[in-house]
């Protein structure tokens, strides 16, 4: 973890030697299955990989990144042309020192998302960020702001889409604990809906750490997901997306806290 914060320092250079406190997020791997319905009534295994990220507090600013990497795999047993690989690089939230106000970066996501039609996809989104400390463990977080994405859908031409999107979050962590709530509603810009035809979605997930061994933890998971989103009707498809998933994660640098 050291040589980690050292690297942060070399990277960021004075920006992060001037740091009051980083601390590191860890890396885990991890693989699911899902039953899931509407779009694709289907049992999915999903295999997850992140590299680890974390917090760098000034005086000033303070930079939150839950992971410098993400590398997702869904595969349908049988049929392989329903297999999704979607990669994620350093999404990040800078906030104001005191960690209520700021803004929000989804980073950039890439590649193909079979299980929706969607192929050759680049994603990147943008949002105004409010959060409040609910307890010392639970945060209510609050993001508005745009998604842009340029994908090929169900073999068309590439498209470019914009879409407005606010959510709101509860996310949760004790020793061993871990997890999430979050309802989201979007527009579209009216280049291809109405903008009277909100795509929307609600989910929960939640993971209790079983064992921890040295720098390594054990994880098990669980979680539900709804959407809908009417674009998916231009290509045929439901609009309607929802699943139940159940996990495991192997985690590294679990216990990564303060290191400076």
């Amino acid at each position: 973890m050291k040589r980690i914060a050292a690297l942060l320092v070399t990277l960021l250079g004075s920006f992060a030697a001037s740091a009051e406190m980083i601390s590191i997020a860890g890396g885990s791997l991890s693989a699911g299955g899902a039953l899931s319905g509407g779009v694709c009534p289907c049992v999915r295994f999903t295999f997850q990989g992140t590299l680890p990220g974390g917090v760098l507090k000034t005086e000033d600013l303070w930079v939150s990144v839950p992971f410098l990497a993400k590398a997702t795999q869904v595969e349908q047993p049988g049929l392989r042309q329903y297999g999704s690989q979607l990669f994620q690089l350093a999404p990040v939230d800078l906030l104001k020192a005191g960690g209520k106000w700021g803004v929000s970066f989804s980073g950039v996501e890439w590649g193909n998302d079979i299980d929706h039609g969607v192929t050759d996809l680049y994603r990147t989104a943008a949002s105004f960020l409010y959060q409040r400390l609910l307890s010392e463990t639970a945060q209510l977080q609050f993001r508005s702001g745009a998604q842009v994405e340029s994908f090929q859908f169900n073999e068309s031409n590439p498209l470019l889409r914009t879409t407005l999107l606010s959510d709101v979050r509860a996310v949760w962590q004790t020793d061993t604990w871990k997890g999430q709530m979050r309802g989201y509603l979007g527009f579209d810009s009216g280049k291809y809906l109405p903008v009277d035809s909100p795509q929307v979605g609600l989910s929960w997930n939640s993971q209790w750490k079983v064992l921890s061994e040295s720098d390594f933890a054990l994880s098990l998971g669980g979680g539900v997901q709804f959407d809908y989103d009417p674009f998916r009707e231009l290509g045929g498809m439901s609009p309607y997306d929802y699943k139940g998933t159940l996990s495991v994660e192997v985690s590294y640098w679990p216990e990564a806290g303060v290191v400076r």
